[in-house]
Parts: structure tokens; C-alpha cells; sequence
């Protein structure tokens, strides 16, 4: 039984060896399709080597037909992966590229600016930060100065202003149109002013005659077109400027900087009188108010710094038109000129009152002295 157990399992495994369906039925020939499929998909020239023992055997037609069609089918698949593959390597490369010269053209654009930067603030000026600055390429947005008036002039709180916290060292600009000028007065007639209080009982032909503690006041002259600039020195002294012959019926811009130790005051951007302080100007912070009915304001323009002459030639807005005001032409009567007519006409009367009292007195003494001789 011993001796019997080696020959019989020696003779299974020669049947087992030789009977050709073991290896149909295995999957050699499987595998092997297997392999070179996905061999050539993925481009592996490596072969799968088989794990048993093969017999050589005649192909049928079934399996050569599907070999030939599964190889067909693999090498069409081969060549879409592979084109696939090389197209994307291509957008790949294009995109690398692409992104380099993005890269360098931010580079070399960093490079000039810092150049042009250093040139403008160690050279010489190419941008034009506000109107009026040297430079060559005006960049808007850095004008510091704050527009009021733009249709209506109306009291301006000192809170709301940018010059609240000064009293001197600012600027500004208004434009405005005198309607009419033969509305006369014993007094100053007043524009606007900065701070102070009007007087109940008006007197005499200053400033101060019709208004108290004052920064700066602006009016015109009691029976001229002279515009009057005045600021209130801290010793309640007037320091005063005063522009001859005005326009009138057309606008004009006046401009003036306060600085500590005089003021500059321009007509149409055009410096037209410079005066020095005797003293630094009073403390004196408070509301912007106008005085209606002589002239119309617009475009009041404050700024809380000392212009210079090309910032005040060139300040924004253009100056306003005449037809922006839309007021009407002189008024051909005023009380004004009613009660200067009629001063002049008492004034006749009198002096004929006066030469005909002159002449009877003339004659009688002239009669009686002729009596007498």
C-alpha cells in the first residue's frame, strides 16, 4: 500500500500534464491577453510571465480571431492615450510659459516705477499731486481742499469746517457777484464773514463800527465798489486790505491766505495786495456766515493750509458764470437813490432859499443906504 501511493500520484500528475484542456481551462491564454492589453494602454513594454507550465497547442480560430481584435482595439486606445498625453504636456508647457512672461512683465513694470518714483521725489517732480504743483501728469484724488456753496450760501457751522481748530494758516476761495452796487450805506457794507457779532447800533465807516470780535470779514466800501479784506489782530486791531473798483455784474473770485504774520488777497487768481501784520491774529474760531441781498456767493473752498500763488492761479472748480448766478441786470431804482435825489433836491431848495434871503437883505440895505446919502 506504501509502494503502490508514489506510482499512482506520479501517474496522475503525467496524465494531469499531458491532457491539453487543463491549460483552456487555467486562463493561460487569458492572462496572457490580459498582459498585452494592458500592457500597450499603459504603454509597459514588460510581459507578464506565465505561473505554470505551458504545452505547446495548436491556436483555434475563435481565440486568433479575438486576439487580433482585442490587439486592434489596444493599439487604437494606445494611440488616443498617448495623443492625449502629449497634447496636455503641450497646454502644459504654453501655460509654464505664459505664466513666466506674466512674471516678468510685473517684474520690469515694479522696476520703473520705483525709478520714477525715486526720480520724482529726489529729482525732479513728474506727477502733479494737486492743481497748481509742479509735475507732468496730473493724478486726481490728492486735492485736500473742501468745496461749500455749490448752489446756495448758507451759514457754515465751525464744527463742519476744516479750518475749526485755526485761526490763521489756511486758505480759501469764493466766487462772487455783486447785483447791485447803489445799494448805499453810511456804513461797510458787509459780504461775509468769520466769526464775530454784528452791532445793534452801527457807527462810523470800519469794520469795527458793525462788527465785533471778528476773524476775518469781507465787504465793501460804504459808498464805492472797493472791497474791504479785514482780519482782527489779537491787540483788536483791523488789518485791512482793500481792492479798488471791483467788478460788478460779472463774477469775480477772491482768494486770500491768513498766515500768522500777514495775509495775500487775490482777485481772478491774480495777487493783488500783500500786507504784514502788526500783530498775530485773535483767537478767534467760529462760523462762516453771509449777509444776503448786496451780492450772491458760490463755491466757497477752504483749505487748512497756505496756498501758494500757482495753487491759487489753478484751485478747482473754474470760476463760476454769470449765467451759474442767473440774477437779473441793475435794479433802475433803489431807496438808495431815492434818498439821494431827494437830498439833492432839499439841498437846491435850500441854497435858493439861502441866495434869495441874501438878495432881499442886498437890496433893503442897498435902498437905505441910498436914503441915507
Amino acid at each position: 500500500m506504501a509502494t503502490k501511493t508514489p506510482e499512482r500520484l506520479l501517474n496522475q500528475i503525467k496524465r494531469v500534464a499531458s491532457n491539453e484542456n487543463y491549460y483552456k481551462l487555467s486562463g493561460t491564454s487569458a492572462r496572457e491577453k490580459a498582459s498585452s492589453f494592458f500592457g500597450s494602454f499603459f504603454g509597459s513594454n514588460a510581459q507578464e510571465k506565465p505561473s505554470a507550465p505551458s504545452a505547446p497547442s495548436a491556436p483555434s480560430s475563435s481565440s486568433s480571431s479575438s486576439s487580433s481584435s482585442s490587439s486592434g482595439s489596444s493599439g487604437i486606445l494606445g494611440g488616443i492615450f498617448s495623443a492625449s498625453a502629449s497634447t496636455s504636456g503641450a497646454n502644459g508647457a504654453n501655460g509654464f510659459q505664459l505664466s513666466h512672461m506674466i512674471a516678468y512683465v510685473f517684474a520690469i513694470l515694479c522696476v520703473l516705477m520705483i525709478i520714477i518714483l525715486f526720480v520724482h521725489f529726489f529729482i525732479t517732480p513728474i506727477f502733479r499731486l494737486r492743481p497748481g504743483t509742479p509735475g507732468l501728469i496730473p493724478v486726481p484724488g490728492f486735492d485736500d481742499g473742501i468745496l461749500y456753496w455749490s448752489s446756495s450760501s448758507t451759514l457754515l457751522p465751525n464744527a463742519t469746517l476744516p479750518i475749526r481748530n485755526q485761526s490763521y494758516g489756511y486758505s480759501l476761495h469764493v466766487d462772487i457777484f455783486i447785483e447791485n452796487p447803489l445799494a448805499l450805506s453810511p456804513q461797510p457794507r458787509l459780504l461775509f464773514h468769520r466769526g464775530g457779532v454784528l452791532k445793534d447800533k452801527p457807527s462810523g465807516e470800519t469794520m469795527l463800527g458793525i462788527l465785533t470780535r471778528y476773524n476775518v470779514a469781507v465787504a465793501l466800501a460804504p459808498d464805492t465798489n472797493d472791497l474791504i479784506v479785514s482780519v482782527l489782530n489779537k491787540n483788536h486791531g483791523m488789518e485791512t486790505s482793500v481792492l479798488s473798483n471791483v467788478p460788478v455784474q460779472t463774477p469775480f473770485r477772491l482768494s486770500m491766505v491768513i498766515m500768522e504774520q500777514g495775509m495775500e488777497v487775490y482777485l481772478n487768481g491774480q495777487l493783488m495786495r500783500t500786507r504784514r501784520f502788526h500783530a498775530a491774529p485773535l483767537d478767534i474760531k467760529g462760523d462762516i456766515v453771509p449777509t444776503p441781498g448786496l451780492a450772491t456767493l458760490r463755491q466757497l473752498k477752504l483749505w487748512g493750509r497756505i496756498l501758494s500763488a500757482s495753487e491759487i492761479r489753478e484751485a478747482t472748480p473754474a470760476l463760476t458764470t454769470a449765467n451759474d448766478f442767473n440774477l437779473g441786470p441793475i435794479p433802475s431804482s433803489t431807496s438808495c437813490t431815492a434818498s439821494l435825489s431827494d437830498a439833492s433836491t432839499s439841498t437846491m431848495d435850500a441854497a435858493a432859499a439861502a441866495a434869495a434871503s441874501a438878495s432881499s437883505r442886498l437890496s433893503s440895505t442897498g435902498s437905505s443906504l441910498f436914503t441915507t446919502s
